[in-house]
């Protein structure tokens, strides 16, 4: 008992012996140690406030949009008739929808901004206020009663130079303009001076990924001058913004209730919540992004930082291993030899805290920073509270264990572990610096000569991965930014023909003249229309043997191109085919080429032969849950007609709707659904690689001017799908991400060399007692260098190629794009070079370093 007593009482009274004795050898370290705990506390610190931004910016930008959407009264619908008669006022009185905002389809003018032209101004005071009620950046909201205020997104002032207070001249068309369809040039309408009051942000008043930024005049401007927005004839239109009730799951019944109070399903729809679901997925891509770059960031902080930490405590338990005869303990020493870093790490994470929080005024990135709700200082308290206690205690884990193996390695008398591929060397009879560089690049050794052979291995394979990866993914980027077809435009030029079934030009002539120019590859007749779909499961075929076909129409059915069905005489009466709950919006394009067959990228199945069968884009086919061999059921202007899917593809990006949400039907296809009838009709020209834009549009223009009316074809080029910018900005981060990987290479080789010649010197001295030459010794360090760069590529180049194309992979099956696996030539020629280059490069200190040590004086203090 006395004895069991007498060690719990030394137990006990070990600990404040053991703080004690941390604590004064701790003001030692502060006397003699100061500048590398200070340069330890600033590798602590600039990592920390990497790591914390990154993480706290990743996940600002990933709630962005729904931020952004919980306090701006977000539109759930954007409703597109394109009618000028269209009474919106019976919309308003459906029930489940809460506010309806119309917006003007028309362009207005900036005197003081040649060339620039903005759009879709608002037509009612419900825009603002009840519907995509925006955040107020700077100044406040426009008085919907006054004309001449303006408000504008976040990067208009930056592109244009104008700010809140500035002032501005709206110039308007004229009422003739505001009527003419083929108005393409300088209005001449009356002057509006305005003033800017505000910057706002909503989903709606939002900056596209790429774009300079937008301007949003009141309400007041249409109302003082509506005629010179729509013109005073039947060809200008408003379509409105819906906020329903119910929000989204409002929707099908919306859809429904509008069918039948206008009797048309050709009204297209656009899903709010789709738009910010897409927005969502370019945030979470960047947020991940951003994450691995916060995780890549901790790995090199674990092993830069984790370097100068166990350096550091292996140093000081070989100071403190005197002092173990006058009876210092194992957790004393390893106590002691702690104590400086972990007060070191105190300090630099606290600095890091703080420059985690002046890093938020740069978060977030990308995408997410166009719909960040309140941009500026952000305090993500969770995130940085973590952060300040976990940096300190990982600093003190790595102290302590980096303390632990070295007293076990004092006591040691194991062996050093041996590297297979350093005897083999040993065996082939090699050149003896050959050997001893092997020896120092893969084995160990131990105790105070050991070396961190593993960190240096693991980043060199690291690094060439990284840059591998960065570089393949960025070709990629580039493939697509320079090639329209990944998107499946595989067209250049436009014409455009007319809208809501009629024709202002000769179609048909101009096409045929268009066809003949030896720089046009292929013409489509594109008409276009919008649809009302959903999935047929299991198609019932009984009462119909050959459904969908078109064959043996009969004339009561609406079925076939020549039915009168499809004129729906009383539209308005609801008595067409409306929508059910469950249909979506297909925007249909018919498949009719002038001549050659025209491209179309799929990504499987076929284009549709019959008019019976449709291509759907891939979005399209993922809201229906299609594919190919399904049916799906359409209903037009006609009555519902069943389609069998032969393919999944990409369809025209047109001014409503996107690249890859719509549908390809063949010309009796089309005529099948919709009659006579068409939303628009135009047309998509393919050119021949090479082709001279300029010099073509002007023979087209001069060609097609030769035919009657022939003045009326209004031709445009094709613009790029915005999906393209969200992808040029998705390049920089794995760029950021290779480069990181790049220094956690240079810095654990660097360290390496640095650390093997410093702790090895001994042997080496020996080696040069016995003969071994100043050059043989620079090639020792040579030969380390040199393999762990080999090591590096063996490993990092394949690992690098695969991930840099699953990366590219994932992007472009949720972007979507038709997926052309990348290579960087240059950088797979350059990387082995590149890295043999910068390993040598590594070396020439260290080298030069064993070329100048006193062999005597290391053998005598030794």
């Amino acid at each position: 008992m006395t004895v069991t007593g007498h060690r719990t009482g030394s137990s006990h009274a070990l600990r404040p012996g053991t703080m004690a004795i941390a604590a004064a050898w701790l003001r030692l370290e502060l006397r003699r140690r100061l500048r590398p705990l200070i340069v330890l506390a600033l590798l602590v610190g600039l990592a920390t406030a990497t790591i914390l931004t990154a993480v706290a910016g990743a996940r600002r930008g990933e709630s962005a949009i729904e931020r952004l959407r919980a306090v701006t009264l977000p539109a759930d619908a954007v409703v597109l008739p394109n009618d000028s008669a269209f009474d919106w006022n019976k919309i308003r009185a459906l029930p489940g929808v809460a506010a309806v905002a119309g917006f003007a389809v028309a362009p207005f003018f900036v005197e003081e901004l040649p060339g620039y032209a903005g759009y879709l101004p608002p037509a009612d005071g419900e825009a603002m206020r009840t519907v995509e009620r925006p955040v107020v950046l700077e100044g406040r909201l426009p008085d919907p009663s006054r004309a001449d205020e303006v408000v504008i997104s976040g990067r208009f002032s930056g592109s244009y130079g104008l700010g809140v207070g500035d002032a501005l001249t709206f110039r308007l068309m004229t009422v003739a303009e505001a009527g003419n369809p083929n108005f393409d040039g300088v209005p001449h309408g009356p002057l509006v001076p305005a003033r800017i009051v505000g910057v706002i942000r909503s989903p709606w008043y939002s900056d596209a990924v790429g774009g300079r930024g937008d301007m949003h005049p009141s309400a007041g401007l249409f109302a003082a001058h509506p005629k010179n927005f729509l013109g005073a004839g039947t060809y200008g239109f408003a379509n409105a913004l819906v906020r329903l009730d119910r929000g989204e799951s409002g929707l099908p019944a919306f859809r429904k209730s509008l069918s039948e109070v206008t009797g048309r399903t050709d009204i297209e729809i656009w899903n709010g919540a789709d738009n910010a679901r897409r927005s969502q997925r370019v945030n979470t891509y960047e947020s991940l992004a951003l994450g691995v770059f916060a995780l890549a960031a901790l790995v090199a902080a674990l092993v830069l930082v984790g370097q100068s930490v166990a350096r550091y405590a292996t140093a000081n338990v070989s100071d403190l291993q005197v002092l173990r005869a006058s009876g210092i303990t194992t957790p004393q020493v390893m106590a002691a030899a702690s104590a400086g870093p972990f007060l070191a790490s105190v300090a630099g994470a606290s600095a890091g805290v703080g420059g985690a929080v002046l890093g938020s005024l740069w978060m977030p990135i990308g995408a997410a920073s166009l719909l960040e709700p309140a941009p500026g200082l952000d305090v993500d308290v969770l995130v940085l509270a973590v952060g300040w206690v976990i940096v300190p205690l990982l600093v003190l884990a790595g102290a302590l264990a980096a303390a632990r193996l070295a007293i076990a390695a004092a006591r040691s008398e194991a062996p050093p572990r041996r590297s297979a591929v350093a005897r083999a060397v040993a065996r082939l009879g090699l050149p003896v610096p050959l050997v001893i560089g092997t020896r120092f690049a893969l084995e160990p050794g131990r105790g105070r000569t050991s070396v961190p052979v593993r960190p240096a291995l693991f980043g060199a394979v690291a690094g060439v991965l990284g840059v591998l990866a960065s570089f393949t993914f960025a070709a990629g980027v580039a493939d697509a930014a320079g090639n329209p077809a990944r998107f499946g435009q595989t067209f250049q030029v436009a014409t455009y023909f007319g809208e809501g079934g009629q024709d202002w030009a000769p179609a048909e002539q101009a096409m045929a003249v268009i066809a003949r120019d030896p720089d046009v590859l292929s013409v489509n007749d594109a008409r276009v229309s919008v649809a009302a779909a959903h999935t047929i499961p299991n198609p019932d075929t009984s009462a119909d043997p050959n459904p969908g076909t078109g064959d043996n129409p009969s004339p009561d059915t609406g079925d076939g191109p020549n039915s009168d069905a499809g004129a729906d005489p009383d539209p308005g009466t609801g008595d067409g085919p409306n929508f059910d709950a469950d249909d979506v919006s297909v925007t249909v394009y018919s498949y009719h080429p002038v001549g050659a067959p025209f491209p179309v990228v799929l990504v499987s199945g076929r284009m549709p032969e019959s008019s019976g069968e449709i291509v759907l884009a891939p979005t399209s086919a993922r809201d229906l849950q299609a594919e190919v061999g399904s049916t799906v059921r359409l209903a037009g202007k006609t009555a519902p007609r069943d389609l069998r899917v032969t393919g999944i593809g990409f369809v025209p990006h047109g001014s409503h709707n996107d690249y890859d949400a719509g549908a390809w039907t063949s010309a009796d296809g089309f005529r099948a659904l919709f009659g006579a009838d068409f939303k628009y009709h135009q047309s998509l020209i393919a050119l021949r690689p090479g082709a001279d834009m300029d010099a073509l549009q002007v023979r087209l223009t001069t060609a097609v001017k030769a035919i009657k009316d022939g003045e009326k074809v209004a031709f445009g080029t094709q613009d790029p799908p915005t999906q393209l910018a969200e992808v040029q900005d998705m390049r920089i981060l794995p760029l950021f991400l290779g480069g990181f990987l790049a220094l956690l290479a240079v810095g654990a080789v660097g360290h390496a060399l640095a650390t093997a010649i410093r702790r090895r010197r001994h042997e080496i001295a020996v080696m040069r007692a016995l003969g071994l030459t100043r050059t043989q010794s620079r090639w020792v360090v040579v030969t380390q260098a040199s393999l762990l760069a080999l090591v590096g590529l063996a490993f990092g180049v394949p690992l690098g190629l695969a991930l840099g194309r699953t990366l590219w992979r994932v992007v472009a099956d949720h972007t979507p794009l038709f997926y052309q696996p990348p290579i960087a030539l240059w950088a797979l020629l350059l990387v082995g070079p590149g890295a043999l280059l910068v390993a040598n490069l590594l070396a020439a200190w260290p080298s030069r370093l064993v070329t100048r040590f006193g062999v005597g004086q290391i053998l005598r203090a030794e």
